[in-house]
């Protein structure tokens, strides 16, 4: 192992968590030969530097909470991060897009108060649907927010 390699490693994890994946793409960038890459990887993991499936979870969070995105916008955001598909899968096995969707609602509504009914719901659907909110938690969002809409 280099300790070029491990060095830059540690540095870019002080940044943020990375994924495997992105921390590989980053040393190959930095022109480490993969046997170096491969055994700072291993090094990362063993002293739980690198935790793919703790990455997964916060991401998660950050994606329902910050980002306000519902479940298939949440696969989305960790695959990008380079997450493996089994990671993904467990982190969002729980996720509970309602109170995010609701969320969501109340921040668009600031901006949507002059429009009708009808236009008002059209917006906050597209709106819903492009965060990667299903139909079912759409309809479902917009019925329990329909009082505020009609204000």
């Amino acid at each position: 192992m280099s300790l070029d390699a491990l060095m830059y490693a540690y540095r870019l994890l002080s940044y943020r968590a990375r994924s495997q994946k992105e921390l590989e793409h980053r040393l190959s960038l930095k022109g480490f030969p993969d046997d170096d890459i491969r055994k700072t990887i291993e090094h990362l993991k063993g002293y739980g530097y690198l935790d793919d499936l703790s990455l997964a979870s916060n991401l998660r969070r950050h994606a329902s909470d910050r980002k306000l995105l519902g479940k298939e916008g949440a696969k989305q955001f960790l695959r990008q991060r380079g997450i493996q598909r089994q990671d993904v899968e467990t982190a969002i096995s729980d996720y509970d897009e309602l109170p995010s969707a609701l969320s969501l609602i109340n921040k668009k509504m600031k901006t949507l108060r002059e429009y009708p009914y009808s236009v008002t719901v059209k917006k906050l659907s597209g709106a819903l649907a492009r965060k990667g909110y299903s139909s079912q938690t759409i309809r479902k969002a917009l019925k329990l927010s329909e009082e505020e809409i009609r204000i």
